[in-house]
């Protein structure tokens, strides 16, 4: 994965430092910024009901007050150097827009905010989980926490499933890791939980009576899954956690008490049923981590040789 260029999706009026911050940091190490403001507002459109020609102007003057704050924005980033361009589109479905918009601009990655999340917008593909089940470009959820002169970066992955996918998905993982690392001048970490088999769900007695042997042999699987996945993406100088526990758990655990900036985690489609029923790591996740989350889908375009 190469971050050459980025499509940032934000509202002009609510801009923090610290979102400023990592844009220009980002801007510092050759990447370009196409900013992008989704503008909609149901309120105006309600007001106007029985007279369209109002509508339009009333419209046009909120466009017009978002484009100068949007210009304001890119000059302020401009001036420090920075290789900015800015867009704006009148449309209330949002997440479908970005994703157009990051097709039009060749975008390797999206910058949105991290917004609050609730049951019904994952179960329904709504806000952020639209953006996320659409998107074929590596998108980064960003939060109101300043990374570190030198950013963590932590790659969340699960090797030992079986099936093909997810295998795949970790590679890709890894690679947006790296990336970013390379990019930010950062750490790799490498993050990996799994659940040992819970003695009360074991009925042959012999296992039972050898439990902590059992358990013992379940992390050595997974500790050499997790360090076939290390070795072959050559990134063994990486700081490697092996957790035993719930990914919803253990990986907030080591966010916080390693100070990861930017976590990194793979998206795989789900349908209405699939979310009601199991959830996602991502969903069980967002809200309890304060970091960055750099979400890779498991489709991707293929980069192009220019």
């Amino acid at each position: 994965m190469q971050i050459r260029k980025v499509l940032v999706h934000l509202d002009p009026e609510d801009i923090s430092d610290s979102f400023t911050a990592k844009l220009l940091l980002l801007a510092s190490a050759g990447v370009e910024i196409a900013l992008f403001a989704c503008c909609y507002s149901r309120p105006l459109r309600n007001s106007y009901l029985l007279d369209k020609d109002a509508e339009q102007t009333a419209i046009a003057s909120y466009m017009k007050k978002r484009e100068n704050d949007l210009a304001k924005y890119a000059k302020q980033l401009g001036e420090t150097g920075a290789s900015v361009s800015y867009d704006l589109c009148w449309d209330s479905e949002l997440a479908d827009r970005v994703v157009k918009q990051a097709g039009h601009h060749a975008a390797d990655l999206i910058l949105a905010p991290k917004s609050n999340h609730y049951l019904g917008e994952y179960l329904l593909n709504q806000g952020d989980w639209r953006l996320i089940s659409n998107t074929s470009v590596p998108l980064m959820l960003v939060g109101a926490e300043s990374w570190s002169a030198h950013p963590r970066v932590a790659a969340a992955v699960e090797p030992f499933l079986e099936c093909n996918s997810p295998a795949q998905l970790d590679h890709l993982i890894l690679d947006a890791a790296k990336s970013m690392v390379d990019l930010l001048v950062g750490e790799l970490h490498v993050i990996h939980s799994f659940n040992a088999i819970p003695q009360s769900a074991i009925f042959d007695e012999h296992l039972t009576t050898d439990y902590d042997g059992l358990r013992l042999k379940v992390r050595e699987q997974h500790t050499e899954a997790l360090q076939q996945l290390v070795d072959e993406e050559r990134v063994n100088s990486a700081v490697i956690h092996l957790e035993e526990g719930d990914v919803h758990t253990k990986l907030p655990e080591v966010v916080a008490n390693e100070h990861i900036d930017v976590v990194v985690m793979g998206a795989v489609d789900h349908d209405f049923f699939d979310r009601l029923l199991t959830g996602s790591s991502i969903e069980r996740v967002i809200d309890q981590i304060t970091a960055d989350l750099l979400i890779v889908p498991e489709s991707q375009p293929q980069e192009s040789d220019n």
